[in-house]
């Protein structure tokens, strides 16, 4: 991990701050695939805890099967950033 005061990052010409920004706050693909695998084995906790597929879950909150508290909260949370992630890391189709 790198850090940098703001203070030079002020005084850096705004290509070379662009380009810096870009590369910390722009994960790689690879960086993307490992974390999607970490979330799928978080995901895999809650649904083993309430017997649920992540997957099944909006319905089962409209339905009232599960009640909405902060830990199934934190499950809605990290299954839509999954498919965010999913997404991400999905091949690019050929135009």
């Amino acid at each position: 991990m790198v850090t940098i005061p703001s203070v030079t990052l002020g005084r850096m010409p705004k290509k070379e701050r662009d380009r810096f920004l870009g590369a910390a706050l722009s994960p790689s693909r690879k960086d993307l695939k490992l974390y999607l695998v970490v979330l799928k084995a978080r995901l895999r906790e809650f649904e083993d805890r309430y017997e649920i597929r992540s997957v099944d879950l909006p319905r089962a909150l409209q339905e009232g099967t599960i009640r909405e508290t902060r830990d199934v909260r934190k499950w809605v949370f990290w299954a839509e950033l999954k498919m965010i992630l999913a997404r991400e890391t999905r091949p690019e189709s050929p135009r």
